[in-house]
This record gives C-alpha cells, structure tokens and sequence, in this order.
C-alpha cells in the first residue's frame, strides 16, 4: 500500500509524501518519502520543515543505512539554513565523523559530502531566516512568545485581515 502511495505521488506533492511518512514510517517507502520531501522542502526554501523531517529520519528510521550520509548533509543545509547553527554542526560533525569518505553529487560534480558541508556552513544564512528566537514563523503579533514589538509603522484602524460577508 505504502509503495502504490508513493508511486502515485506527483512531482511535488509534498502531501501524499508527507502522508505516506506519517502513516507507513518504518517501511522503505516511507523512508524514500521522507527523503523526497526533504528535497522538495529545501528547493522551496522551507528549511526548518526540512530540518524537522531530516531530523527525524536520522533519529528514528530503523533501516536509514545507505542513504544517511546524503540524508545527514541535506538536514544540517537545512539546519544552517535554518538558523539553527548549533545543530548544523552537531549534524556535521556526524558526517564528518562517521561518513567521512562519503561521496555524493554537488552542482554535477561527484564530491565528498563532508568538504561540501563545511564550505556550505561557512556561508551565512539568508537575514530573513535567522531570527533572535530562531523561529522562522512570526504571527501578526510578533514571535511564538508574543513579546516582540513590531518595528512596523502603522496607524490607527490598520487591518491585519478582512472578511467579505454576502448580504442575506
């Protein structure tokens, strides 16, 4: 059932990936669903959810043998990508550590993924990722604490939002 899912899966789909991880983990196409949505999450700049989803594969896929040193790279990318640069180095130090011959391909050319890694870490991370509290999900009325002020100018009567309602 798991593999009919994933096979169904179209270019992108970061649902039915994301359900067949959620529901068929331990299985192997679970594990190759989880890896696809790490891709896609990275290539649309969602580097926290990719982190999120590394993280777990890493720490709890009984059967992640093969693919850990490729899935050990992409999640400490998205960790540092992310903000999180003590992570980011906990993961690099994994690969450097354990996987340090690995090779995997980098812009077309076959690489050691560790090398990589650690020119990659030493680039900073966008501005509008890295944060003071290291989220990258602000609300409205500021971080999930809700104690920062917003440097916004506004005035009186801004609205955050609008809901049309038909007349009856």
């Amino acid at each position: 059932v798991a593999a009919t899912l994933l096979g169904q899966a179209k270019q992108g789909d970061k649902e039915t990936l994301s359900r067949v991880m959620k529901l068929y983990f331990v299985s192997d196409a679970g594990k190759e669903a989880g890896i696809r949505l790490v891709d896609l999450l990275l290539e649309d700049g969602d580097f926290a959810e990719a982190a999120r989803v590394g993280d777990r594969l890493l720490d709890w896929h009984p059967n992640l043998v093969v693919e850990r040193p490729k899935v050990l790279f992409r999640t400490a990318l998205a960790l540092h990508l992310s903000g999180d640069e003590q992570k980011a180095k906990t993961r690099y130090e994994q690969l450097k550590n354990k996987y340090a011959v690995a090779v995997g391909t980098l812009f077309g050319k076959d690489i050691v993924l560790s090398d990589a890694l650690e020119r990659l870490l030493q680039v900073a991370p966008p501005v509008t990722v890295a944060t003071a509290s290291g989220s990258v999900r602000l609300n409205p009325g500021g971080d999930e604490s809700r104690s920062m002020i917003s440097a916004a100018m506004g005035r009186p009567g801004a609205r955050l939002a609008t809901i049309d309602l038909s007349p009856p």
